[in-house]
This record gives structure tokens, C-alpha cells and sequence, in this order.
């Protein structure tokens, strides 16, 4: 699994995998607090229906668990006070098949605490996935955004991603952006 040793430093911001950082720093609360703090009702407002709505300390381990089962989630934070501002959520799909790991195709999605909107995080985070990304053995990236999310996606062209233009490639209410990274 290429996504398993994700992690990079941007200019302002560093991520790396979720229970490690909660873990290795004793800046922060348990994950679950950290989670039920960032999945408030307005971040949410966008994100599948299942996870829209209030965060408690329970639910924010449920959701920890299905993310864990799905993907590798890393958990952002600000250089400058360690503090947590959001979420990467990457999930890998190999190229092809047999022994050997190659190639991936991933799909992103992120998320930001509400405190962290309007100062450029969600373009810096992506574009440091991106620079990750091109230097592994990653085809493609992509992410769905929801039609009524322009902030979102202009984030995504932004980083040089496009419409699919495909009405089948997301879900009801979607548009796919994609970046091709094959040489």
C-alpha cells in the first residue's frame, strides 16, 4: 500500500497519520476529541449524508473505526501551534494486478475545522499531497465535490485538477475533478 507511509510538511502545515500524531504529541486530546471538535455541523454540511450532523465522543470513534477500514486518514495541523485544523482522507486503488505493489490510483477528500476556512489551508494541503503523490508510484488523484461547493472545488483546479465531466463519475449532486500524474 503506497498511502500506508503518507505524510509531509507544507509551509504552514504538517500531516501525517491520524493516530500516530494524536499519539506521539501530548499537544492533543484523545482522537476522538480532536474529531468531534473539527466534524462540526457547517463542516459536515457538505460531506455524505451518514456523516452530516452533531459529533460526540462515541460517534467520533465509530467514525474513526469506518475510516480506519476504508482508507488512511491524516490528521493536519498547523506548524506554528501544533494544533489540529483537518482532515486528509485518501483511499488507494492499484493499477492493474499481481504480486508486486504498483501503481495507484487514490481518491482524496478533505475537510477543514471550521476556524481554518478562509486562509488558504485546504489549497496548501492538497497542493503538498499532490507534491507526495508525484513522487510515488501515484497515477492519478481525484475527489468528488458536491455541486453546491464551489469553495471546494476551486481548491482542487486550483491545484491543476479538472472536471471529469461525466455525470456518471460521482454520486447524485457531484462533480469528479481529476490530476493525471503518470509521466
Amino acid at each position: 500500500m503506497i498511502l500506508a507511509d503518507c505524510s509531509f510538511d507544507t509551509e504552514r502545515l504538517s500531516a501525517g497519520p491520524w493516530h500516530e500524531i494524536a499519539f506521539e504529541s501530548s499537544r492533543h486530546r484523545d482522537l476522538a476529541q480532536v474529531i468531534a471538535a473539527l466534524l462540526t455541523p457547517a463542516v459536515t454540511r457538505n460531506l455524505p449524508q451518514p456523516w452530516s450532523g452533531d459529533y460526540t465522543i462515541d460517534r467520533a470513534r465509530e467514525w474513526i473505526a469506518e475510516r480506519d477500514d476504508e482508507g488512511v486518514t491524516l490528521l493536519v495541523l498547523e506548524r506554528m501551534s501544533g494544533g489540529p485544523i483537518g482532515l486528509l482522507l485518501l483511499f488507494e486503488e492499484q493499477v492493474g494486478r499481481g504480486p508486486r505493489r504498483g501503481p495507484a490510483d487514490v481518491r482524496l477528500g478533505y475537510l477543514l475545522g471550521e476556524e481554518s476556512w478562509g486562509k488558504g489551508y485546504a489549497s496548501e494541503i492538497v497542493a503538498g499531497l499532490v507534491a507526495w503523490c508525484r513522487s510515488r508510484e501515484v497515477t492519478s488523484l481525484a475527489g468528488a465535490v458536491a455541486d453546491d461547493n464551489p469553495a471546494s472545488a476551486g481548491v482542487l483546479t486550483k491545484n491543476g485538477f479538472s472536471d471529469v465531466a461525466d455525470a456518471n463519475a460521482a454520486g447524485p449532486g457531484e462533480r469528479l475533478y481529476r490530476l493525471d500524474l503518470s509521466p
